[in-house]
């Protein structure tokens, strides 16, 4: 007699090696019911829980900037990233890791333009502001960025370097001008 179990089963740790693997070759839907699954059985805001959303955000900005810059595929990834993270993180009363929002600034940086870039990467910025500024600090100097990202982040950004908002982070007159030279130089 043979026992078959249906559905996902595991420890966290199981769960979060299963998770990872259906990451890398993109199962996207098994990963999203494994990443239910460790909800269920983890504690609301458990450290796994925290991983395994920042691990999937993570990797569908990968997917995202693979794509050309104004594709339809890049968009449909950019509205599965931002329903993700309004749905499955905010909604539920998680604070997201500075990762998470970085993968989201990024996403932005990378899909958007414009005015909706604006809008986007100052929600995100905001959301870290409301989790300290730590976590501010983490999401706007993060290493994550390459050049292009931060000379288009840095004028966007520019207003939380100042007034205070980021002790000992604040922009001298220089790195300012500095910013705003690379946004009018690139196109």
């Amino acid at each position: 007699l043979l026992k078959v179990q249906v559905g996902i089963h595991g420890t966290s740790a199981e769960l979060l090696q299963h998770l990872h693997t259906n990451l890398r070759v993109g199962r996207w839907s098994r990963a999203e019911a494994i990443i239910e699954r460790l909800s269920e059985q983890s504690a609301h805001l458990a450290p796994e829980i925290l991983h395994a959303h920042t691990a999937y955000l993570t990797e569908q900005y990968k997917r995202l900037a693979s794509y050309e810059k104004d594709s339809e595929e890049s968009m449909k990834t950019l509205r599965v990233m931002q329903m993700w993270i309004e749905l499955k993180v905010r909604s539920k009363g998680i604070d997201p890791s500075a990762k998470m929002l970085v993968a989201m600034v990024r996403a932005a940086l990378t899909a958007l333009q414009g005015d909706k870039l604006r809008r986007a990467v100052h929600r995100y910025v905001d959301w870290a502001e409301t989790l300290g500024p730590d976590t501010l600090v983490e999401v706007l100097d993060s290493e994550d960025y390459d050049d292009n990202e931060y000379a288009t982040l840095g004028p966007l950004t520019a207003e939380y370097y100042e007034g205070g908002k980021l002790d000992g982070h604040e922009l001298s007159v220089e790195e300012k001008q500095e910013m705003e030279d690379q946004a009018t130089a690139d196109p």
